[in-house]
């Protein structure tokens, strides 16, 4: 046998078996989800119409016995059916599935994360506040999934007491989008601002945390935040947080500011010169506007945006109808701002 021909049967004989490696992995797949539809449709079977009297109270008195071998199927079935249905109903399902949440606790310790998770959701969705503590110790588990399940189940029911260990687990979400947490706990509402302001003006927090803390307390629109931004912006920190820093003293700012902004809008970070521009146009006065057309004829659109907006704000709109009368590139850019909406 040549080594060409010894070759070939080798490579068909790998193909050959990577092939029955596949159609059994196909196999084995379509046999776990059977076996799931089918588990699904026995539970729902056996427990719909039961649980649909209760929620509907035409069973309110009537009380359901579920072995304890069920227990978790049935819950989970729950889960799933608190997810099409609001108000009172899922109220009534938090009811109907609390004899089991203990037991549901007990999947928190398993090895599985994917169990870990499905139990911080269903205590999420049924067991507060009962199970708060456990949601918060959920927050420190190895899994990002378990975590962010657990601090958005915490936040979703409003769970402003566990604030301290939400604003603790953050430095865990590290690579998670620094907007939507800190939009999440700006949802907390205005009863936590103290403590997330307190955390914001410590230098020990990690940058990224501080970035969070700052996107919340600049929606919740808290003034006092601004004289820890406006520290934070003196001091070499991450783009990301500066950035933060200068949307807090655009909301709530003072004239105090002013010439930290102005200094700023001469930075080498065109993000930090265009959020410069659009709080001194909130907060300058008439000889900032040479500053803000200066910044016009700037390298980065987005900072010539933010200057044109800040002149419209300035109602500097002189500026604006010269520079759109030029046989300039900025030309188009003062006429879009001429034509929005409040430009006259």
């Amino acid at each position: 046998m040549t080594p060409v021909l010894y070759f070939m049967i080798a490579a068909i004989g790998i193909i050959f078996s990577m092939a029955v490696i596949l159609m059994l992995f196909v196999i084995n797949l379509w046999a776990v989800n059977r076996f799931t539809d089918e588990r699904w449709e026995r539970v729902k079977t056996k427990w719909q119409k039961k649980v649909f009297q209760i929620i509907m109270e035409e069973g309110r008195h009537e009380t359901l016995s579920v072995p304890q071998g069920d227990a978790l199927d049935f819950v989970d079935f729950l889960s799933e059916l608190s997810r099409r249905l609001k108000g009172d109903a899922v109220g009534a399902l938090s009811g109907i599935a609390r004899p089991h949440l203990p037991k549901v606790a007990g999947s928190l310790k398993s090895s599985n994360p994917d169990r870990r998770a499905w139990a911080v959701r269903v205590l999420g969705t049924f067991g507060l506040p009962q199970y708060e503590k456990h949601l918060e110790l959920a927050l420190k588990d190895a899994s990002p999934t378990v975590r962010m399940i657990a601090f958005h189940h915490l936040i979703l029911k409003g769970r402003s007491g566990a604030v301290e260990s939400l604003l603790e687990s953050l430095p865990a979400f590290g690579k998670w989008n620094a907007n939507i947490l800190g939009t999440l706990i700006a949802q907390l509402g205005p009863s936590v601002i103290p403590v997330v302001r307190k955390k914001f003006s410590d230098p020990s927090v990690p940058a990224q945390s501080r970035t969070i803390l700052a996107i919340a307390l600049q929606r919740l629109n808290d003034p006092q935040a601004a004289a820890s931004a406006a520290d934070i912006l003196k001091t070499p920190q991450s783009r990301n947080l500066h950035a933060a820093c200068l949307r807090i003293l655009s909301g709530v700012g003072i004239k105090d500011h002013l010439p930290l902004i102005r200094s700023i809008c001469y930075s080498k970070d065109s993000t930090l010169r265009a959020l410069a521009a659009s709080a001194l146009g909130r907060l300058g006065d008439t000889g900032d506007r040479n500053i803000l057309q200066e910044l016009l004829f700037d390298p980065s659109p987005w900072a010539a945006l933010h200057a044109a907006r800040g002149l419209k704000a300035m109602s500097a709109l002189n500026i604006l109808h010269g520079l759109a009368n030029l046989d300039h590139p900025r030309k188009t850019l003062a006429k879009q701002i001429l034509m929005e909406e409040g430009a006259r």
